[in-house]
């Protein structure tokens, strides 16, 4: 009769623990959605934590594996704790591998342009990827081949190539806070100029004794380089010439303009256009300098900002007709 009270007694325990369970347990469902907004350290904390040896159980005073403990104020197994928290730890450390990866594979596409101004850019070198990157972007040749170059970050040197690099270099990374009027999809120099899939973008030397400029043909923009190798082109704009490598995404986008549509109506007053309202190349160039000088932030200084807006100024006295 004692064992039958026992067993009986056992069995009822056995029934309300079950009832009990049931009644308050938490699905894998919640626990994972719980477990989830554990931190990464407070989660791998949990898992090492974690026992389903019978002589170090997660909390409580039980000392069999499968005991049940109190979990954000619910019922939970403790090795359900441990399989989730040990899926969870998985699946984050493979989606960090993966982000990882990606950071990784995009560093190498992509032109760095984590620099606060045009000059600190102008500091740095064009690295191998960055040189491969805008080679594959842009089809540039060179009408004789350049002569050799170096650079060292914070160095003075000047080259062709340099500064033929760097001038992509700004026009990939020069922020601008609104949308070009000529290229309403577009607010980079860079990527609008890639859009055109121009055939070549060409450098070439003026021969002795005559006068040379930057043109374009229908698919092609002539980029002149005699003068490149310049010292004052490791600048954005020299202060005792006026001049620098800050000018030039300019020139280019010029040139560009006059590609769009297989020519965009060339100049239409002589050298000049007729109106700033058709936006041809001179147009583009007014629109382009008052960017630089009013839409890019701090990435100019303002000396070279003045620059800019002067050279717009100029341009609206003497390149419109009417």
């Amino acid at each position: 009769m004692k064992k039958l009270i026992f067993l009986i007694f056992v069995l009822f325990l056995l029934l309300v623990t079950v009832i009990y369970v049931e009644k308050f347990a938490v699905s894998d469902e919640d626990l994972k959605k719980g477990l989830e907004d554990l931190s990464d350290e407070e989660l791998e904390y949990l898992l090492n934590q974690t026992s389903i040896s019978e002589n170090n159980p997660l909390v409580g005073e039980a000392s069999r594996s499968e005991f049940y403990r109190t979990y954000d104020g619910k019922v939970v197994s403790s090795l359900r704790v441990y399989e989730l928290s040990k899926l969870l730890y998985e699946e984050r450390s493979y989606r960090n591998l993966q982000e990882r990866e990606i950071k990784s594979i995009i560093a190498q596409t992509q032109i760095n342009c984590n620099f606060k101004t045009a000059q600190e850019l102008l500091a740095t070198c064009p690295t191998e990827n960055e040189i491969k990157i805008i080679r594959n972007d842009f089809n540039i040749v060179f009408d004789k081949t350049p002569a050799q170059w170096s650079c060292t970050n914070g160095g003075k040197e000047s080259s062709v190539m340099l500064t033929m690099y760097n001038t992509f270099r700004l026009m990939k990374c020069t922020p601008f806070n609104q949308k070009f009027i000529w290229a309403p999809k577009y607010n980079n120099m860079y990527d609008w100029t890639k859009s055109l899939n121009l055939k070549e973008i060409q450098y070439f030397s003026c021969p002795p004794n005559e006068n040379c400029f930057n043109h374009a043909g229908s698919d092609t923009i002539y980029l002149l380089m005699d003068d490149l190798d310049n010292p004052i082109y490791r600048e954005v704009i020299n202060s005792n010439t006026g001049s620098g490598v800050g000018f030039l995404p300019v020139l280019t986008i010029h040139e560009s303009r006059h590609t769009v549509d297989g020519g965009h109506k060339g100049h239409t007053c002589a050298l000049n256009d007729q109106t700033l309202q058709e936006l041809g190349a001179w147009g583009v160039q007014y629109h382009l300098l008052n960017m630089l000088a009013n839409n890019t932030g701090n990435y100019f200084s303002s000396y070279e900002e003045n620059r800019f807006r002067n050279s717009a100024k100029n341009i609206l006295k003497t390149r419109f007709c009417s």
